[in-house]
């Protein structure tokens, strides 16, 4: 390994944080409500931002796995 190369585990550290995330919200979205506390309407969670939140993560586990794929890391 050159000086100047990093090692080669840390592209896919990066694109396992987004996947993390968003299987984490995902669960939350459709979590049935167990403790009264945690439940949430759908409209509620609309107005929260989880399905927004779902997509951006989404769109960016998409890219970062497409670079991770085509060399660019």
């Amino acid at each position: 390994m050159l000086k100047n190369e990093g090692p080669g585990y840390v592209p896919h550290l990066i694109v396992a944080g987004p996947a993390v995330l968003l299987i984490w919200e995902i669960y939350w979205f459709i979590r049935d409500g167990e403790h009264p506390e945690f439940a949430m309407s759908s409209k509620e969670k609309l107005v929260s931002g989880y399905p927004f939140f779902i997509l951006i993560i989404s769109v960016l586990l998409v890219a970062f796995f497409v670079a991770l794929c085509e060399g660019k890391f």
